[in-house]
């Protein structure tokens, strides 16, 4: 079959801390590798079919190296090369940027486009929540699972409130000379609020703010509509197009002309030939 993705919305404590969790089953593509855009997030991911997650150069796509089965996907400040035959029974988690250090108990500017054996930071913990994962016979057993693992991690306090007011307000889009307001509006200096911001969320704000305007400009992309790469990045906030492709071929390693050419049916995945 092809791929099917189940996901689920967490509720209560542990949405603080993770917008989303997922399972992937069925038949992989028939490109081995796809290219990843960056999100500005950490993400965990287990592999339920082998004990093992390949990773890969960016500019060759040679494999780089096989981690085990469970990683953390450390923040992304640019694009990142996955191997899709991982996809046919995979599980993972969408961490919210400003809990991703307090859920991982490590600071996640230590793994800011890096993948992480999750047992580096949870010890065998960490296996004994993937085999409790696999143990499920179905998609909804499944997400159950990883839900109850990362409940039982949850640190008493939450994710501090300027983190999560300064991630609010990046997301918004704008000026780069809004940060200076968002910084002064949490009480913080701006270099203690780049402190706590780069700990927390593993990147600072202004490359944050960068990543979630290229991401605004990809959902406007696929949002339906018809409309110029230039229209795009004027209404997404870019001072003219040649600073739009400067940042789109930063993130992505690609021209907007090359990505429309290889995006598939959802923005952040590229089919890549290797």
């Amino acid at each position: 079959m092809a791929l099917a993705l189940h996901v689920r919305i967490p509720t209560g404590r542990l949405a603080a801390f993770v917008s989303s969790l997922w399972v992937s089953e069925g038949t992989p593509p028939a490109h081995r590798q796809e290219r990843v855009l960056p999100y500005g997030n950490a993400s965990l991911i287990l592999n339920l079919a082998e004990d093992r997650i390949w990773t890969y150069e960016r500019q060759s796509g040679a494999a780089a190296e096989g981690l085990s089965g469970a990683i953390v996907a450390g923040p992304r400040s640019r694009y990142e090369v996955i191997d899709t035959e991982c996809q046919k029974l995979l599980a993972g988690v969408t961490l919210r940027p400003e809990g991703a250090a307090l859920l991982l108990g490590a600071p996640a500017g230590e793994m800011t486009d890096l993948d992480v054996p999750l047992e580096a930071l949870w010890g065998r913990a960490a296996r004994r929540w993937r085999e409790r994962v696999m143990e499920g016979r179905t998609a909804e057993e499944k997400l159950r699972a990883l839900e109850v693992g990362l409940v039982e991690r949850l640190p008493e306090g939450g994710p501090p409130r300027v983190v999560a007011y300064g991630v609010e307000e990046l997301q918004r889009g704008g000026e780069a000379a809004r940060l200076a307001e968002v910084a002064g509006a949490s009480g913080l200096s701006q270099r203690r609020f780049i402190e706590l911001f780069r700990w927390h969320v593993g990147v600072g704000p202004k490359v944050f703010q960068r990543v979630q305007r290229f991401q605004a400009a990809l959902r406007m992309a696929h949002g339906g509509r018809r409309v110029s790469w230039s229209e795009l990045a004027l209404e997404c906030g870019y001072y003219d197009q040649s600073h739009f492709v400067r940042d789109f071929r930063e993130f992505s390693g690609m021209t907007p002309g090359e990505y429309a050419a290889h995006v598939k049916s959802y923005a952040n995945h590229v089919a890549m030939g290797w």
